[in-house]
């Protein structure tokens, strides 16, 4: 055998790429969501919109009955019961809020270790071709690996959203192909964009 020859279907490499983004996407969501619904307690007996209906049947009674000692004291109560849950639930989507921040910090570390990789894969990658080395198609293969891995977690700090005429599937790392690697900041996951 003289060479080895690697086969590559660029529209199926952009297809998986896409697919391994909103799969990371759609578990991310489905995590935050969960975590909502949980904090909203509903349906329930005692979730938000239990506690809603309550507060207002109290106001009912009062109107029907304003001399009546008890019903006031039930608007009260219900009104401190409603006032607890949404503090509650303040809590619980601050909590997640800081917890989202939190992961998205780590993200950009993440973010930015797979893209200096990538770089220097390409690097290698193009020495190995210009030296005409065998070591080309296994250097490709594991900067191919890096990029699936890096559409994983593309959505953290996209958004799902086309942004800036940037295209899925690995064409945002054509820029750090060129010209070497662009670091993401802390503040830039927080306000949930990529550079």
């Amino acid at each position: 055998m003289d060479s080895v020859g690697r086969v590559y279907d660029r529209f199926l490499q952009s297809r998986s790429l896409v697919e391994h983004s909103t799969q990371g996407s759609l578990a991310r969501t489905q995590t935050a969501l969960s975590r909502i619904e949980l904090g909203l307690n509903e349906p329930s007996d005692n979730g938000l919109s239990a506690q809603i209906a309550d507060f207002q049947a109290a106001w009912d009674d009062l109107a029907n009955h304003p001399e009546n000692a008890a019903a006031r004291q039930q608007v009260v109560d219900r009104g401190q019961t409603l006032a607890t849950g949404l503090r509650t639930l303040d809590h619980d989507l601050t909590s997640l809020r800081a917890s989202t921040l939190t992961e998205l910090g780590g993200v950009v570390g993440d973010v930015n270790d797979i893209t200096r990789q990538v770089a220097q894969l390409n690097r290698q990658i193009q020495v190995a071709n210009i030296s005409g080395n065998d070591t080309a198609n296994e250097l490709t293969d594991q900067r191919d690996q890096l990029v699936a891995h890096l559409a994983e977690i593309e959505d953290r700090l996209e958004g799902r959203r086309r942004r800036g005429g940037r295209q899925r599937g690995g064409q945002s790392l054509g820029r750090s192909e060129r010209q070497g690697v662009d670091d993401i900041g802390p503040g830039d996951a927080a306000a949930g964009r990529a550079r």
